[in-house]
């Protein structure tokens, strides 16, 4: 960080930048954070008041993929068919401290297709869409 004591995490996402304060936490405090099943979220290791430094090269991750993509088709009739708003809300914190910025979403997707190709950007109608 610039001020003593500090640390500064950067990324040019908002899931760049909850990943890498997931790394952060899981290198340099020994923290986990993952679904209940698996444990949940084990943030007894982060120490109170300061936190461990990072020396004053930093820690630059990149990584080799533009995309990280997670979920598959069967997964929305076996898990999150039964979700609710909150289970959805620990779902997406989860993707994006783990840096997954392309989660399959195909609840509902017919419709945004219709409303965004029958839109004035594209001036399609409805029945051009639907073939």
């Amino acid at each position: 960080g610039d001020k003593p004591g500090t640390i500064s995490i950067a990324g040019s996402t908002g899931v760049e930048q909850a990943a890498g304060l997931h790394h952060y936490l899981r290198r340099f405090c020994g923290a986990h954070l993952g679904w209940e099943a698996t444990g949940g979220h084990q943030l007894h290791s982060v120490p109170r008041g300061s936190l461990p430094p990072v020396d004053d090269a930093g820690v630059v991750v990149n990584l080799p993929f533009e995309r990280t993509v997670y979920m598959n088709p069967e997964t929305f009739s076996y898990s999150t068919a039964f979700w609710d708003y909150e289970r959805w809300e620990k779902e997406i914190e989860w993707m994006a401290l783990h840096g997954v910025n392309t989660p399959m979403a195909l609840n509902g997707v017919e419709q945004v297709w219709m409303r965004v190709l029958t839109s004035e950007d594209f001036g399609l109608k409805e029945s051009e869409v639907e073939e």
